[in-house]
């Protein structure tokens, strides 16, 4: 299935690209507005967005038609009788070519580096694998086009992303599967040291914060997870120092 679009100037709402796609709108314009940051040549289209960014603006993306077609010289001559459309009325678009070119490129492998803007603005700040998970690509990939523009690898923090045995269980609940078993060995043995609850908190605040430092929704969520399990600790930790007193007696 392909849509047909529009890109509009937000400033005077004047159509100025018409354009076809099998992605969703949003994402669509996500890739529109990575151009803007690493597309090298100077488009009329790319000049046109930079000046929309320059002033903390982005083009509204309208939806004309959605066809269900497969075949994108179908889709490409769709998009080019709406552009011979709006050019007979006098609309001045910024397309480069009459029709169909953008869909074929978007099978190349130049296309594949576009990126959401997220991604735009964490690649080497957060580890490629990092990245990968959230385009939904792979890490080689990530690298290919991170080296290709010059961005330095990430260089991790005192934590990397998930230092356990199993990458499908998100790491602070790793942490606190495995501060669970060691609180069995405390009880069963009737130790309690300050400095080992001293690690695990520290432990979770570190998790905390770089999860934070994602930006993301899913970053921010697992920080809130290292944020409840801090307050689990503190609650356990006084629980079990009573279990240990009273069957010391």
């Amino acid at each position: 299935m392909y849509t047909i679009y529009v890109l509009k100037d937000p400033r005077t709402d004047t159509v100025h690209y018409v354009g076809a796609t099998q992605l969703s709108l949003s994402t669509r314009l996500e890739y529109h507005i990575a151009d803007t940051y690493y597309k090298e040549k100077q488009s009329p289209r790319v000049r046109w967005l930079r000046e929309l960014a320059d002033v903390e603006l982005e083009p509204h993306i309208i939806e004309l038609e959605t066809s269900h077609t497969r075949s994108s010289r179908e889709a490409g001559d769709l998009e080019q009788g709406w552009i011979e459309y709006f050019k007979a009325r006098g609309c001045k678009l910024l397309n480069v070519r009459r029709g169909g070119g953008g869909l074929r490129q978007q099978g190349s492998s130049s296309y594949k580096g576009n990126f959401s803007r997220w991604a735009l603005d964490n690649l080497g700040k957060v580890p490629d694998t990092r990245v990968a998970r959230h385009e939904d690509k792979s890490p080689a990939t990530i690298r290919y086009w991170r080296l290709k523009w010059g961005i330095p690898r990430y260089r991790g923090s005192r934590y990397p992303p998930n230092p356990f045995a199993d990458p499908s269980v998100p790491a602070p609940v790793q942490i606190w599967n495995s501060i669970q078993i060691i609180k069995e060995n405390l009880r069963e043995y009737g130790i309690l040291t300050e400095h080992i609850w001293q690690y695990w908190e520290a432990m979770l605040v570190d998790w905390k914060e770089f999860y934070e430092g994602y930006g993301d929704q899913e970053g921010i969520q697992l920080a809130q997870m290292c944020g409840v399990f801090l307050l689990k600790l503190l609650e356990d930790k006084e629980r079990l120092r009573d279990e240990i007193v009273s069957l010391k007696g």
